[in-house]
């Protein structure tokens, strides 16, 4: 079992990463308890998800994983576990975006700003072949967005909302979180996406990285604004004193 996630660990490093980055920005800004529920809920419903929709086709569509691709890993009922971790800090940093920028009604912001994650994230992965990822899964009909079915994005606002809701009821009564360095987690939710941007480009996928960029064009410029205005804000404080 110890050699088999070591082997993970080893095969994803950027996977690995993430994860550690999440742990220590949630542990700041929102406590170990906090942080503890959000990666377990947030692994739970991943996993949880997948497996569903590889036998039964629901949440996220037609799609299968390949066992020969993923050997060595480690993996529960057909589903690596890596992919599921990537629920928790995917959550984590929409969740923490969307409390930056202020969005009304938590749960479903957070789960669109996922699922915006997502339109960025999945196209590249799907050409793992053509990178370190691996070809691990694929769809069984092709999609209309760069070989990604809508299906995948709707059980991605799906699950969002599930992994948030509940975090948020289990939650009620633990502490206030102290917030000490609230942007970074809209910085994590923004490595994320470059990352993959990155990758996109060194495989050739301009113009899917091009939509992408587009597409949270929109959700960049509110949080430079917000930057902006809380710079203005520490300025005039510090002149005032």
């Amino acid at each position: 079992m110890f050699s088999t996630v070591l082997h993970t660990a080893a095969e994803r490093p950027y996977v690995v990463s993430f994860l550690i980055a999440f742990l220590v920005i949630s542990g700041l800004n929102r406590g170990w308890q906090r942080t503890l529920l959000m990666l377990g809920i947030g692994t739970f419903l991943g996993w949880l998800s997948e497996a569903v929709s590889i036998r039964w086709d629901f949440p996220y569509g037609e799609y299968t994983f390949d066992a020969d691709e993923l050997e060595g890993e480690l993996v529960l009922a057909g589903v690596p576990l890596w992919s599921s971790v990537s629920f928790a800090f995917i959550a984590y940093a929409s969740y923490e975006t969307a409390a930056v920028l202020g969005l009304p009604m938590r749960v479903l912001s957070t789960a669109w700003l996922m699922t915006w994650c997502d339109i960025t994230l999945d196209p590249i992965a799907l050409r793992g072949d053509r990178w370190f990822l691996g070809k691990f899964y694929a769809y069984e009909v092709d999609g209309f967005y760069f070989g990604v079915p809508l299906s995948n994005f709707l059980g991605w606002f799906l699950v969002g909302m599930l992994i948030v809701l509940l975090y948020e009821l289990a939650s009620r009564r633990l502490p206030p979180p102290p917030l000490r360095q609230p942007w970074l987690g809209p910085g994590l939710y923004y490595g994320i996406v470059a990352f993959i941007s990155i990758v996109g480009l060194g495989i050739g996928e301009y113009t899917i990285v091009a939509v992408g960029l587009v597409l949270h064009a929109p959700i960049l410029l509110a949080l430079l604004r917000k930057r902006g205005q809380d710079a203005s804000v520490c300025s005039e404080n510090g002149r005032s004193a």
